[in-house]
């Protein structure tokens, strides 16, 4: 079953996001995962790859998973030497392989503003 809401959300939401905000929020995982100790990203609801791609370009290793193959598309265009799959989280195996782990939810939803990483390593959030 296609997941018609995902379309409207990258249509409504994720196309209006201005690019400073996503510049800014790459900066921050640069800052708290630096590149030597925290080389894999593993990028949860990655959508249009838009982390992803500022990753990559920072020499950061990404493998981004989202549901959407519509968004992944995007993704995979812009970002082409990331790592995309078209499963759930709940699905996935691949967050044992990464370093950190990057996710813009909150306790299950959508958190306006709030952009987290986790680190395997140390626990940081």
């Amino acid at each position: 079953m296609a997941n018609e809401y995902a379309q409207q959300w990258f249509d409504v939401f994720c196309r209006s996001i201005d690019g400073a905000q996503t510049k800014r929020e790459v900066e921050f995982v640069c800052q708290q995962l630096p590149l030597g100790q925290f080389d894999k990203v593993l990028d949860l609801c990655c959508g249009m790859g838009r982390h992803s791609q500022l990753l990559l370009q920072q020499g950061y290793s990404v493998v981004g998973l989202d549901n959407s193959a519509q968004a992944l598309a995007v993704a995979r265009a812009c970002a082409t030497t990331g790592t995309f799959f078209p499963t759930s989280v709940i699905e996935c195996g691949h967050a044992r392989a990464a370093d950190t782990i990057s996710y813009p939810w909150a306790k299950g939803r959508a958190a306006n503003g709030d952009f987290r990483v986790t680190s395997k390593v140390t626990g940081a959030r």
